[in-house]
């Protein structure tokens, strides 16, 4: 956004603070500049509209990552196409923070190897809150949070991949858990898809990203390691470094170090050295409880900070590469 006023402030030869455009804006400064644009006709919806849906599709959010059987590639094709409540009205700025009753599907692209769709639904989950009293009293509150989620649904037929890319919980960014986001998977490809959907979705094959790991961790070309999950049949280690991420700043280059050898992992964190700035990433391979009887693998990325569609498709293709 602060790019797109950037450009309206050169095009109109505007003075400095008729509209902010400083890289530290707050979010309700860019607001007020946006509303101000759109009002003295200096932009478009339309050109607000596709700033805010390519921010969608890769966003902070989480990306599980399943391979598709060749017998199934049609069907699941099939369903994408056809979901249950489909959107082909011309997409309006409210659309982007209002929450919907129902969940309904915009497809963006339908392409003979790529296919995304966009599902916006409402998401439910329960939020703590502690408040101290007193030295020995402390109350807590449970709120029940509703918001909007948009789930990217993107296929690439020539890879055989499925991504379903789900946004981070806006109040509570740090407690979703591999189940959590599984079922908010679930119940939205039931809930566009059906049973059909429901079928295909159990049929999908792990994305067998721990093959990658071993190879990723002898990666000093391009990979730069901050978090690490060792373990064997003698030991289970967790190793992060301290800090922020930077460049220099990996965990390999400390003495403490001595994991490169004979160790299993389920997850690791790093950046991917991308230009102009790396892709920073934390990479797992969770074990999802489907149902009593059931569990089932998942490779899953998290990306902490809103990355390109470019950017996220370069670290998937780098992990297969190293297999």
């Amino acid at each position: 956004m602060v790019r797109l006023l950037e450009e309206v402030k050169e095009a109109q030869n505007l003075k400095r603070g008729e509209i902010t455009t400083a890289k530290n804006s707050t979010y309700d400064d860019i607001v007020e500049s946006i509303s101000k644009s759109l009002s003295n006709g200096w932009i478009s919806t339309e050109a607000v509209t596709q700033v805010l849906e390519a921010a969608e599709i890769a966003g902070r959010q989480h990306v599980c990552v399943f391979e598709v059987a060749q017998e199934d590639l049609g069907k699941v094709r099939e369903s994408l196409n056809n979901p249950a409540t489909l959107n082909t009205q011309t997409t309006s700025l409210e659309e982007f923070w209002t929450i919907p009753l129902e969940p309904y599907t915009r497809i963006l692209a339908d392409a003979p190897d790529i296919h995304i769709s966009k599902v916006v639904a409402v998401r439910k989950y329960w939020v703590e809150h502690e408040t101290p009293k007193s030295e020995d009293y402390i109350e807590i509150i449970r709120k029940r949070e509703r918001e909007r989620a948009a789930l990217i649904v993107k296929l690439d037929a020539g890879s055989r991949l499925l991504q379903f890319r789900v946004p981070i919980r806006e109040q509570a960014p740090g407690v979703d858990t591999s189940s959590s986001v599984y079922a908010f998977v679930s119940q939205i490809v039931y809930s566009q898809y059906g049973d059909h959907g429901a079928a295909w979705l159990l049929r999908l094959r792990p994305f067998k990203i721990a093959d990658a790991y071993k190879n990723i961790i002898l990666n000093r070309d391009d990979f730069e390691l901050h978090a690490d999950t060792p373990e064997n049949q003698y030991l289970r280690s967790s190793m992060s470094r301290k800090g922020a991420p930077g460049t220099g700043q990996d965990i390999r280059d400390f003495p403490e170090w001595v994991y490169d050898n004979g160790f299993a992992r389920s997850s690791i964190k790093g950046t991917w050295k991308r230009d102009p700035a790396g892709v920073d990433v934390r990479m797992h391979y969770d074990r999802v409880k489907v149902s009593k009887e059931l569990t089932r693998l998942m490779a899953r990325l998290y990306f902490s900070k809103p990355y390109s569609d470019q950017d996220v498709e370069h670290v998937i293709l780098r992990i297969r590469e190293h297999f």
